[in-house]
C-alpha cells in the first residue's frame, strides 16, 4: 500500500527539514488533492519531551491550521495518514502539551518546509 501510495503522480511531497531546535530532524508530508489523503512520513525525529506531543501544522493563507497531534512511529512504511488540508503554503511541526494547541508554539518549532 506504501509503495503505490509513494508513487501516485498526482502526490505532492513537502519535505520538513528540522530548524535550529532540532536541527537533525526531518519528515515530509505526501498530499494529493485528487483522492484528498495526506501521509506523513518520519524520517529522523526523537520522541517528544514527557508531558509533550508533536503537532502538525498546515500554513493556508497566511494561518497556521492544525493537522492534529502525532506519535513519532517508525514503521516499515513509514507513513501516518493526517488530516487533508486544501491549498498549503507550508507545513510546520511544533512540540505542544499532550493534545495539541489551537495556535503554534512558535518557540517550539521543530521542522518546517515550503509547498513548492
Amino acid at each position: 500500500e506504501s509503495i503505490r501510495i509513494l508513487q501516485d503522480p498526482d502526490n505532492q511531497t513537502t519535505t520538513m527539514p528540522g530548524t535550529e531546535n532540532s536541527p537533525t530532524a526531518y519528515a515530509s508530508v505526501i498530499w494529493n488533492k485528487e483522492t484528498q489523503k495526506s501521509y506523513l512520513a518520519i524520517q529522523n525525529l526523537p520522541p517528544p519531551p514527557t508531558g509533550k506531543q508533536y503537532q502538525l501544522w498546515a500554513i493556508v493563507d497566511g494561518t497556521p491550521v492544525s493537522m492534529d497531534v502525532f506519535d513519532v512511529i517508525l514503521s516499515e512504511d513509514g507513513l501516518q495518514e493526517v488530516p487533508f488540508i486544501e491549498n498549503p503554503a507550508a507545513f510546520a511541526v511544533t512540540i505542544e502539551n499532550i493534545g495539541g494547541s489551537v495556535a503554534p508554539s512558535l518557540e517550539t518549532m521543530v521542522m518546517v518546509g515550503n509547498v513548492g
